[in-house]
């Protein structure tokens, strides 16, 4: 099924039942999901429990392993976290991409399932818990 049909909260998997975190999201961030999941327009912080879902925007490569660690202690065993990193900014020694969080990843545990294309300019990675 191609992914590009389905609105951005569904390809991050969010429903009305998920409790979710949302971390440093852009001032679109609602109209990127591009649908009525009524109950996610409350950003709770991390201190404000565990999550099922939590989705980090990461623009400086040497906050990657501190925010992913960071939300590993918010987050449920079966919960899912989505970085996402700006693809069309100018590149510099601390721009995030793929291969910094894939392997910041396995350091921390996690699996790194695969990447989308989120809107203009986004990219973001699956990452969940591994399974023993």
């Amino acid at each position: 099924m191609n992914t590009k049909l389905k609105p951005l909260w569904q390809q991050l998997e969010i429903t009305n039942d998920t409790f979710a975190a949302v971390i440093n999201p852009p001032e679109n961030y609602f109209e990127m999901l591009d649908g009525n999941v009524t109950q996610q327009r409350n950003l709770p912080g991390l201190n404000a429990g565990r999550f099922d879902l939590i989705h980090i925007f990461i623009a400086d490569a040497s906050l990657v392993k501190d925010q992913i660690m960071e939300s590993l202690f918010s987050l449920t065993p079966w919960g899912i976290i989505w970085v996402s990193w700006k693809t069309d900014s100018p590149k510099t020694a601390n721009s995030v991409n793929q291969e910094i969080i894939k392997k910041t990843a396995k350091v921390l545990g996690l699996s790194a399932e695969f990447t989308l294309t989120i809107h203009d300019g986004w990219n973001t990675m699956k990452l969940i818990p591994k399974t023993s």
